[in-house]
C-alpha cells in the first residue's frame, strides 16, 4: 500500500509539472523547482534541476520524504522514488485539453466532454499568487490547478478523490 501511494504521489508531482508544460513548453529556462506533496500517508517532496554544462543540459530529478525514526528503512522506501516513468498512466487527454483551453488573461468557465472547467478566482500559494481553475465531472471537483501567470506553472494541484495536494515550494528561473 505504501509503495503504491508513494509511487502515485511522485507521479502526481511529475504530472503537475507536465500540466504546467502546456504553459511552459521548454523547461531549459527553469533552473529548478520543488513540490511539496501532501497525501493521506504523509508528506513527500519532488523536484527537478536543470544545469547547463558546456554544450549539454544536465537534468536531475529528486524525491525526499521523512520517515519516523522507529520505522524500518527497506528497499521499498529507498527505490520508491524510481517510478517516474509511470506518470504516463496519469496523462489524460481531457486534462490536457482543459489546460490548453485556459486563457490566463481572460479567465472564464468552459464546458467540454460533459465536464466543466471553472475559474474560481485567485489563490496565494507560498510566495506566488495564481488563478485557480477546477475541473468538475458530474458536478464534483476532480482536479484543481492554481496557475501563476509569471512563471507559467501550476503552483498548486489538488486531486480531490485521491486526497493529494501538490504545492510549489521552490522555484528558480
Amino acid at each position: 500500500m505504501k509503495k503504491c501511494l508513494c509511487t502515485a504521489v511522485i507521479l502526481v508531482a511529475i504530472v503537475s509539472a507536465l500540466f504546467a508544460s502546456v504553459l511552459v513548453e521548454d523547461f531549459r529556462s527553469i533552473r529548478s523547482f520543488e513540490y511539496k506533496i501532501t497525501s493521506p500517508d504523509g508528506v513527500f517532496y519532488y523536484g527537478a534541476r536543470v544545469e547547463k554544462k558546456g554544450n549539454v543540459n544536465e537534468l536531475t530529478t529528486f524525491a525526499r520524504r521523512t520517515l519516523d525514526a522507529s520505522e524500518e528503512i527497506k528497499m521499498e522506501e529507498i527505490f520508491s522514488t524510481s517510478f517516474g516513468n509511470w506518470f504516463i498512466l496519469f496523462l489524460n487527454p481531457i486534462f490536457n485539453a482543459a489546460l490548453e483551453s485556459v486563457d490566463l488573461q481572460n479567465p472564464m468557465t468552459l464546458s467540454f466532454f460533459g465536464m466543466q472547467l471553472k475559474y474560481e478566482g485567485t489563490e496565494a500559494v507560498g510566495r506566488w499568487t495564481g488563478k485557480k481553475y477546477t475541473l468538475y465531472g458530474s458536478g464534483k471537483p476532480v482536479i484543481t490547478w492554481v496557475i501563476d501567470e509569471k512563471i507559467k506553472m501550476s503552483i498548486k494541484t489538488v486531486l480531490h478523490d485521491e486526497g493529494l495536494t501538490l504545492e510549489l515550494v521552490n522555484f528558480e528561473m
